[in-house]
């Protein structure tokens, strides 16, 4: 279950053309969903792992 800060629903996120949005859940994308080189390779200890997604097509909600 998702919840943000303790709450759920959790807060409607709004993004325009351009925005940075860190950590939207994405159930439909398996390709970054963790397991150790099934999809993706380990990110190394101690290291940054930047996901941008591009929102310029979606419209409604994820």
């Amino acid at each position: 279950m998702l919840t943000v800060n303790g709450s759920f629903p959790g807060l409607m996120i709004h993004a325009h053309k351009g925005d940075t949005v860190h950590e939207i859940k994405q159930p439909r994308n398996s390709w970054f969903d963790g397991p150790v080189y099934i999809t993706q390779c380990p990110i190394p200890a101690v290291t940054n792992f930047t996901h941008q997604i591009l929102l310029s097509s979606e419209e409604g909600t994820l």
